[in-house]
């Protein structure tokens, strides 16, 4: 849930249709810190990479290479296809920066960019 700082109420809170503005007590926000190598590698291997291969980043924080992974149904479908990560997406600078890469990585056969980004806008970049 998005929460945003509210004075009215000197701390973070969300808008509720039946409650209105509501506050959250401050022992109840936490922050998480994600170990984004471990990530990476659990993608990774979680689509079938080979163990041992080590994510490329290739955008500071916003963009990395997974690597070659096999995908397919069946062992006759899978093709040997360049799997990449990419977050927060949604400023239009990481956008250009990460269709310069993918045009220098265009000999490679067959991508997939996975996306932690909602609401993607690519048309007309």
């Amino acid at each position: 849930m998005s929460l945003t700082w509210s004075s009215e109420l000197s701390g973070y809170g969300y808008f509720s249709p039946t409650a209105g503005l509501v506050r959250i007590d401050d022992e109840r926000l936490l922050r998480f810190k994600l170990d984004t190598s471990w990530f990476l590698q659990w993608v990774a291997r979680d689509l079938g990479s080979a163990t041992g291969a080590r994510p490329v980043c290739l955008i500071a924080d916003r963009y990395w290479d997974l690597g070659d992974i096999w995908l397919g149904a069946t062992k006759r479908m899978r093709r040997r296809t360049a799997v990449y990560l990419a977050r927060t997406l949604t400023g239009s600078e990481t956008v250009t920066q990460m269709a310069a890469v993918l045009r220098m990585h265009r000999t490679r056969f067959g991508k997939v960019i996975l996306t932690t980004s909602n609401d993607l806008d690519l048309t007309g970049r």
